[in-house]
């Protein structure tokens, strides 16, 4: 006598055949799974009341022949639901085909959702890296300026470390090659402040104050920024430059294994350079500035060229160009810090050169601004 089959209750004879054995639902999927069939096959799944007392759920493939992507919809959105009741599911008589189709699509589902859990993550670590390295940096850039500081004391006792043949190369590269275009700029920006200016102060009749505004602007702000600026560009950049250049072709590596000290042998020189030049290029560009001013007032006052410069002198004093004058001193030492700071942070590989070439370029930038801005509060405080 054969065993009695087990009583079946079709959820819908379409889509979904169920069967209960003891604790145990088995779910037999029948198909077709096709998202165009959707809205019947949620329809028909009504399962709620089949769970009661129910401790597994088995997904049966084994007749299941057409689908697409929506029988992973469909079989996320009832594991969840049966999930939630504390039920275990497990799929069974899963042919080769179907399962390679379920793992394929649940792997690119799992890496999207883990991509966007990493975008989140990566964004933290990389803020996170930025201070830690920036914090690093900073260190190495107080160190090195300590360094710095301990080579000139030792230069002065002992002047033969610095390499002074290369002095004068330096100085003309960074000075007077940088002559032409700072006059320029600094011709234009008086020319500019002087015009800006002269068009508010003739409708006061205040033409006398023009040339202390034009001389206040350039001596003691525009020329001394401006020209720092533009140095940071070409000279900062180009120290960093040639010294990573060195690092990469070994050469930095050859000077140590010779014996020399690498701090007293290249990065004096340019320091020392820079830290002369740029004084002089801003007293230079001072007066060209003063110039523009004039060459604007001359085009839009009735000024003559004795009364501006009378005005000038009467308005300015020695401390207004020396006040000029220390902050070049002061922009020039930390440009050529910071251009030969990056390039010995050089790796052994061009990419770097170029990275730490234009972070050169930027840091100069960012310090003459910063120390600029603390000038104007100390100037402030102490005169």
């Amino acid at each position: 006598m054969k065993n009695p089959t087990p009583f079946v209750e079709p959820l819908t004879l379409e889509y979904i055949r169920t069967e209960q054995i003891g604790s145990t639902l088995i779910m037999k999927l029948l198909g077709p799974f096709f998202i165009s069939h959707s809205a019947a096959i949620d329809k028909s799944c009504q399962c709620d009341s089949k769970l009661e007392g129910i401790s597994k759920v088995q997904f049966d493939f084994s007749e299941l022949e057409l689908y697409d992507s929506f029988l992973l919809i469909f079989l996320d959105e009832l594991e969840a639901m049966i999930l939630s009741r504390k039920i275990e599911t497990e799929y069974i008589n899963l042919n080769d085909t179907v399962r390679a189709f379920i793992s394929v699509q649940r792997t690119a589902e799992e890496n999207k959702i883990r991509k966007e859990r990493l975008t989140v993550y990566k964004f933290i670590e990389i803020f996170g890296n930025g201070i830690v390295n920036k914090y690093k940096e900073m260190r190495q850039m107080i160190e090195f300026v300590g360094i710095i500081f301990k080579t000139m004391i030792k230069s002065i006792l002992h002047p033969s470390l610095i390499r002074w043949k290369d002095f004068p190369n330096y100085f003309y590269t960074t000075g007077v090659n940088a002559l032409p275009i700072n006059v320029l700029i600094i011709i234009l920006l008086g020319f500019i402040t002087g015009w800006q200016g002269a068009i508010q102060l003739k409708q006061f009749g205040a033409d006398q104050f023009l040339a202390p505004l034009v001389g206040f602007s350039i001596i003691r702000e525009l020329s001394p920024i401006m020209v720092a600026i533009i140095v940071a560009g070409r000279s900062g950049s180009a120290f960093a430059a040639e010294i990573g250049t060195m690092k990469v072709s070994d050469e930095l590596d050859s000077l140590d294994t010779m014996g020399f000290n690498k701090i007293a042998f290249l990065v004096m020189p340019r320091i020392l350079a820079l830290t002369i030049a740029l004084p002089i290029l801003v007293l230079i560009c001072d007066l060209m500035g003063v110039v523009g001013g004039l060459i604007a007032g001359l085009a839009t006052l009735n000024i003559t060229i004795a009364s501006y410069f009378y005005e000038l002198s009467a308005n300015l004093g020695m401390i207004d160009i020396m006040y000029g004058v220390v902050k070049a001193v002061v922009f020039g030492f930390m440009i050529s810090i910071i251009g030969c700071f990056r390039g010995l942070q050089v790796t052994n590989n061009a990419e770097s050169v170029g990275k730490n070439t234009t972070a050169s370029v930027v840091s100069g930038i960012f310090i003459v601004i910063v120390i600029d801005a603390l000038f104007v509060v100390l100037y402030d405080q102490l005169f």
